[in-house]
Parts: C-alpha cells; structure tokens; sequence
C-alpha cells in the first residue's frame, strides 16, 4: 500500500527536518498547524496552495500527499510530477517516482469514484485485521464499524466486526455479528459462517466452563477440574486447559485423575507442555505412592489398635490410645471425605477428648451428606457442651421426633461404631 496513507499523521512535517518537533516557522506554516493541531486536511491543502508562490518545493510535495490520502490519484500525480520539475536529483526525488509508480497503479484500479469509495472499504477493513493481529482489538472493531458504515454492511464487515468482538471475548455479540452476515452471505460462504458460528459457540461454552471452573477453585478442586477437564473435551487442541484441570485433580482428594490427562498431554503436539506434563506425571505418581501407603498403614495402625486393646467398649481407651486414633481418623477422613462412618468414628474421638468444636462441626458434615444419620443426639451433646443451648435443644428435639434414630447407649458404642468401622476402613484400603 501507498507509504502516506500510513504516515499522514506526519505528512506536514514534510519539508522541513524530520527531527523538528514544532510548527515551522516559514511560508507555510498555517498549513503545517492546521493539520498538527486538527487533522484539518482541506485547511491544510488550503494553506499549501497558499503557500505555494513562496515555498513551491514544501507545498508540491505535501499537497501531493494529501491528495494521495484522499484518494484523489489524479491531482496527487499532477502535484508530484510539479515536485519534480523542482527536484529531481534527491533522495526525496527518487521517492516520488516510487510513488508515481504505485499512484498510476492505483488509478488503473480504481478508476471512479465508486471504486475508489471501495478502496476505502478494503483499505479499513485490511487496517482491522492488522490491528486485531497485533492485540489491538478495540481498534479492530472501530475501523470495522467504519467500513460497515462506509458500505452498508457487508460479509466481511460483519465478519471482521465477529473477529474483534470474540476476540474481546464477547461471543454473543460475536455471534449476532454472524447472524448478520449470514443474512448477507453470498450461497457459497452460507457453510463457512455455520463454521465460524460453531466455533464461537464453541469458544463461549469454553469461557462459561472456565470461570466456574475459577470460581469452584479455592473451595471445590474437584469441580473445577471436572469443569475444565469439560472444556478440554471441546477443545483438545488447547492442552493448556487439559494441563489446569489436571493440576485442580491434584489439589483434590481423587488425585489420580489427574493422571490419564497428564498422560494424554505427555504424548501431545506440544514439545513444551508434554515435557512439563511429563515430569509433572513422575511426581505424581511418586507422591501417590507415598500417600497411598501411608493410609494403608495408617488404617492398619488403627485396625490393630482397636483390635489389641482388649477393652469392652471405647470409652475405655487411654487418651494416648485415642490421640492416635483422632490422628489415624484424621487423615482418612481427609482422603475419604464423603465417609459418613468414618466422619462418624472421628467426631466420636474428637468428643471422646472434648473437643466439642470439632465434633459439632464433623456432626453438621454428616447431615449434610446423610440428613437421614442418626447423630442428632449426638450433635446435641456438643452443642450443649459449647453453651449453645438453644441450638442443642433443636438438634435433641430432632432426635426425639425421629421414631427411626435409636440413640446407642455408651455400653453398647462398640459394638454400634465397631461394624461400620471395620467397612469403613475396608473401603479405605482399596
């Protein structure tokens, strides 16, 4: 393209150093101001004509590249060719004759004033895609509107304003962008706007996932890397995403999902990320080994504290004995979060030692997973011990209204808790 329809914000500055930063002073500097301080291109082309008596070399050279910026091919090549009647020997000469060249080319092409107004167009809309290349995607979508405005709407000024909009990741906007277009477009680019329709579609499905997946985050690893491991699904192309729901997996309790998706990622078209999936893989694995065999053991310990103790119930256990058990509890609880008899054995432990908080707090994590839990009793006796009457009132009325819920007496604790326990902990070893 014509070099001055890129730098006619300088063009007044033609004729004078390239380095001088302020209005010259000379024969033409009205015409020099009113296009530094306004873009007033008419008051400048005014003001060279003005000029020109005085100053032919100045004003032939600057009114050549107004005119060239006006699309007005004609006069820009009569007030070049001026010029070089004036100058043919400089560097600045050879330059007009490289844009003779391109002005004559230009006339060829755009021979009326129909033509040249879709010089425009294009010009406009070539200048958005440059600008959505670079990033610059408010501008894009200007210099879009300006051409629908200049043409009426086009395809491709629909398309291009598509483009900028999903580029701002605004895709229903994009994709009534496209909805437009398709009204205008001709029969053979009906199946590319269904294309570009879908993958906006697509992309809006994909940003809807990954901000729930952000919002999940801090309180429910799991669900957003369920959500992201759903956004992979539609684009796995994007190993990026597969990458994040593997890391969400992994500050999770199912940690080993995380796994098949580094796996995957291992193997993909991404040297960079299939290393870092690679070596992300091996400290996973190491790291699973590890936990898994500290719950073995640690379900192994309690197994075979509870069956050495030789007591009658456990009521009758030392606080040594049950400082071991709340630790063993502890973690299995963690690893196996949704247990209702594991929680159940660990809020017990944690009465057991009054520390009544805790235990009202593992209670409530039981009735939420299993309204049905008999526990109200239970969740009663912590509340009353934390001074929170009322409340403990209301969890003893629930107990008592429930005809199902048999409250275990303290005698018969062993043999209530002891069964599910022995399931419980044979889930957690598997």
């Amino acid at each position: 393209m014509i070099r001055y329809l890129t730098l006619l914000a300088l063009v007044l500055a033609a004729g004078v150093s390239t380095a001088q930063t302020t209005a010259p002073a000379g024969p033409c500097d009205a015409a020099f101001n009113a296009f530094a301080a306004d873009h007033d291109v008419d008051a400048a082309i005014a003001g060279y004509q003005r000029c020109l008596p005085r100053a032919p070399k100045t004003a032939r050279y600057n009114l050549g590249v107004l005119y060239a910026g006006t699309e007005e091919w004609a006069r820009a090549i009569e007030q070049f060719r001026e010029y070089l009647k004036l100058d043919a020997t400089s560097a600045r000469a050879t330059s007009v004759q490289d844009e003779l060249t391109v002005l004559a080319q230009l006339q060829r092409d755009y021979p009326t004033a129909e033509h040249v107004q879709q010089f425009r167009h294009d010009r406009l809309l070539r200048q958005s895609q440059l600008f959505l290349r670079a990033g610059m995607n408010e501008e894009a979508e200007l210099l879009a509107r300006r051409a629908a405005q200049l043409s009426g709407g086009t395809y491709d000024d629909y398309v291009a304003l598509a483009a900028a909009a999903a580029a701002k990741r605004e895709f229903d906007v994009a994709g009534r962008w496209l909805d437009e277009a398709n009204t205008v477009a001709p029969a053979n680019k009906k199946a590319a706007v269904g294309e570009l329709r879908a993958g906006v579609n697509r992309e809006s499905m994909i940003a809807t996932l990954r901000k729930g997946a952000e919002a999940a985050l801090k309180t429910d690893p799991k669900r957003a890397a369920e959500l992201l491991a759903s956004a992979w699904e539609l684009a796995p192309e994007r190993g990026d995403i597969g990458f994040a729901a593997a890391v969400a997996y992994l500050a999770s309790p199912d940690a080993q999902m995380a796994l098949p998706i580094l796996e995957k990622l291992s193997s993909g078209k991404d040297a960079a990320l299939a290393v870092r999936a690679r070596k992300l893989d091996a400290d996973v694995r190491r790291l699973l080994v590890t936990l898994n065999e500290k719950r073995a053991q640690q379900a192994k310990t309690l197994a075979a504290l509870l069956k050495s103790t030789n007591k009658k119930n456990w009521t009758d256990l030392s606080a040594k004995d049950f400082a071991r058990v709340e630790e063993a509890l502890a973690d299995l609880v963690r690893q196996n979060p949704t247990s209702v008899p594991l929680r159940h054995h660990y809020a017990f432990v944690l009465a057991r030692q009054q520390n009544w908080s805790a235990a009202e707090a593992q209670y409530v994590e039981i009735l939420r997973l299993n309204p049905d839990a008999p526990v109200n009793f239970w969740l009663a006796r912590a509340l009353f011990n934390e001074h929170k009457y009322d409340e403990s009132q209301r969890a003893l009325n629930k107990d008592l209204q429930n005809a199902s819920t048999s409250t275990p007496a303290t005698s018969d604790l062993k043999k209530y808790l002891g069964e599910d326990l022995a399931a419980a902990l044979k889930n957690a070893n598997k």
